[in-house]
């Protein structure tokens, strides 16, 4: 059982509670919405930890985080401001890095054996350096528990109905990250630090991203900088550490309307929701008699009363189970591939390595497979530099499909657009295997990954058409402009591992990556456990 799931007795009268305080949620509530359900599948379905090591290592820390932090905002205004915004931007952010470290394999400089052995501790690295990354922003938070004890939010389990607010003063120095360290010190599981020692600079990464989000090894700070990039972090500006100078009262977004003496509004408000419309509501503190309080950091009692004025708002959450994912979910996964750079160098020099006409002039019985694209089958080898002159070039700076023979161009077959119904309708009847050993198509976080040129050579064979119709058909498929492209660039690189979750044996591919919704049904985008991005 989770830490804080017990739960209050059939027959048992919940205590009425004061307007202005929350009751303590358990760990089941504030797991159970489904953005963060979808966003817990999807570092599961990243990590490439045991089930029952998994949830020690990481589902436990996590649920407790959110049972210290209960339902408490992460920033006075903004994206995040609502009520359950920290749980939420460090659930949303803690499942972006994972997904992000998922393509590299840990660490960079290692051999691939060493590699292999090694990935569930930097794993583990990288999703404690991302659930505690936002920490600091609870050193702004004080509370208030029903009895007139104080609470940190992130320290510890409030036992009794609470209410926090802002701090006046913001923290000052290295207060922030001095509480944060703390904080996460709480948060490991046991013999975590000692499972870390047993690879090499596992342990002294961590340290630096628990104390000023600076892990040693570069590769992990490009992961957690693109994450907190894509999620708006609020550490990336600089309203966090700006001094508060606004009265007592903290102006949270509640995710629904609280009534002022109603038990029940009290209740549902700490029900974290992602919200599509959101009300926007001012929560303002008034000491009874319009007295101030007396010091700067000083709790409101529990006589304060609280008004509130509702107005709505439309927001576009990108956490909706509802809402499509966002386009900034793409970019993101696109800095996870090598782009064939490569092919720019030597197109600049003049001299293109073509590989392509020999691959053309094969009959398709015998035809190439996605290891055409690679230097051989099983390797361990730098990728092989390839180039296909029979595609788009980059012409002045614009980016341009080569002409197509006027002789053929009228076959309904050789378009792009008849290639790709062959291609949604094989992967969603299951015709066209993906994800399984051997196959040619493989996803990564949404992304369908299409290797060059086996993918058209497979159309050709299927409509009976010959291998040397292929360019037109790629050209074709490529002015529909559906693959995804960063700098002029057409292909990305990854590795095909042998086995599932080991890239110590792997051959590499370069192909096109497409947005998954658009080639089949979302419940079928599962991750690789085979593809590697290089």
């Amino acid at each position: 059982m989770l830490p804080g799931t017990k739960g209050t007795e059939p027959g048992v009268v919940a205590p009425v509670i004061p307007a202005g305080f929350y009751a303590p949620l358990t760990a089941e509530a504030l797991l159970s919405p489904e953005h963060r359900e979808l966003r817990l599948r999807q570092v599961w379905d990243n990590n490439p930890m045991p089930r029952d090591v998994y949830d020690r290592m990481c589902l436990e820390p996590l649920s407790r985080l959110l049972l210290n932090t209960q339902n408490v905002p992460a920033t006075r205004e903004g994206r995040w401001s609502r009520a359950g915004g920290f749980g939420d931007l460090t659930v949303l952010y803690t499942t972006y890095a994972v997904r992000l470290a998922r393509g590299y394999m840990f660490p960079p400089d290692a051999t691939p054996e060493d590699q292999a052995a090694q990935a569930a501790v930097w794993h583990a690295v990288i999703f404690w350096s991302a659930l505690f990354y936002h920490l600091p922003l609870l050193a702004h938070l004080e509370g208030e528990l029903l009895s007139g004890r104080g609470w940190q939010p992130g320290i510890s389990v409030p036992d009794e109905p609470f209410r926090f607010r802002f701090r006046k003063t913001a923290p000052q120095g290295t207060e922030a990250q001095q509480l944060a360290a703390l904080t996460a010190g709480t948060l490991l599981p046991d013999g975590a630090t000692a499972w870390l020692v047993t690879a090499p600079g596992a342990l002294q990464n961590l340290a630096g991203a628990l104390w000023h989000q600076h892990p040693g090894m570069a590769l992990i700070r490009d992961v957690l900088q693109e994450a907190a990039r894509q999620t708006e972090s609020p550490l990336n500006t600089c309203a966090v550490t700006a001094p508060v100078t606004a009265e007592a009262s903290a102006d949270i977004r509640p995710a629904d309307p609280v009534v002022t003496g109603s038990t029940d509004s009290v209740v549902a408000v700490t029900e974290v929701q992602p919200a599509e419309e959101v009300k926007t509501e001012s929560v303002q503190t008034e000491t009874e008699g319009g007295g101030e309080s007396a010091g700067a950091s000083e709790v409101p009692s529990a006589q304060q009363e609280l008004t509130v004025q509702t107005a709505p708002v439309v927001t576009a959450d990108d956490e909706a189970v509802s809402a499509a994912p966002a386009d900034q979910d793409t970019a993101m996964l696109l800095s996870l591939f090598s782009a064939d750079e490569s092919e720019t160098a030597e197109r600049d020099n003049g001299d293109v390595v073509m590989l392509a006409d020999e691959e053309e002039a094969q009959d398709l019985t015998d035809g190439p497979d996605e290891g055409d694209s690679s230097p051989g089958s099983i390797h361990e080898s730098p990728y092989l530099v390839e180039s296909d002159a029979s595609v788009n070039q980059s012409v002045s700076g614009e980016y341009r499909a080569t002409e197509v023979n006027p002789l053929t161009g009228d076959d309904p077959d050789l378009k792009g657009e008849t290639f790709l119904d062959w291609l949604k309708a094989g992967l969603n009847s299951g015709e066209i295997s993906f994800n399984q050993k051997g196959d040619k198509i493989h996803i990564v976080a949404g992304l369908v990954f299409l290797p060059v040129p086996g993918i058209f050579f497979d159309y050709l064979k299927a409509v009976q058409l010959p291998g040397d119709k292929r360019p037109i058909v790629q050209s074709s498929f490529e002015r529909l402009c559906i693959n995804k492209r960063r700098d002029d660039q057409r292909f990305y690189f990854a590795r095909i591992a042998e086995e599932p979750g080991n890239c110590a044996r792997y051959k590499t591919v370069k192909g096109y990556l497409v947005k998954g919704r658009s080639l089949m049904h979302e419940s079928k985008l599962k991750d690789s456990p085979y593809l590697f991005i290089s």
